[in-house]
């Protein structure tokens, strides 16, 4: 069985660079970036680094200030993600709700979580009840309403929803 490997950002992008060394990665976390500073941003140059890793299963974005275009390369790049956060955004954040949209292509997803990230609200229902695939979903301290947590759940029975 595979381990779990946490990256800080300056470490995933040398890593990446150098090829090789990564052939064999499935998984990848830049929670809390540490690199250059604590919930710092990801450029897009760096998602399309981390998107180079095809086999990855496991990606943490959490905090980083993705924007939906981050957000759809990765949704087009790695098909055999199964687990993605990209929470923790805030009202500030460029990451819309029109990102979800993308999402439904990542077939082996079960566990998604855009927590705290206040601009999803009802709208983010219908795209996120579209991925069939989820297990568990994460919509905390979103502005998703009680009536949008029922429907989604009316939409996705045989997922855990947070």
């Amino acid at each position: 069985k595979s381990h779990v490997t946490k990256f800080t950002k300056s470490q995933c992008n040398e890593r990446i660079r150098t090829g090789p060394k990564l052939a064999g990665q499935n998984r990848v976390s830049l929670k809390e970036v540490t690199g250059e500073v604590t919930f710092g941003k990801v450029s897009l140059e760096e998602v399309k680094l981390i998107c180079q890793m095809k086999s990855l299963t496991r990606l943490q974005l959490n905090g980083t200030g993705m924007t939906d275009e981050c957000v759809e390369l990765i949704a087009g790049s790695l098909p055999d993600l199964e687990f993605l956060h990209i929470g923790h955004m805030k009202s500030n954040a460029s990451l819309t709700p029109g990102c979800l949209k993308s999402l439904k292509s990542l077939t082996k997803l079960n566990d998604l979580s855009i927590r705290d990230c206040t601009k999803f609200d009802d709208s983010c229902v219908e795209d996120l009840s579209q991925i069939s695939s989820l297990r568990t979903l994460w919509v905390d301290q979103t502005s998703i309403t009680p009536a949008g947590n029922s429907k989604l759940r009316s939409k996705l029975p045989k997922t855990t929803i947070y």
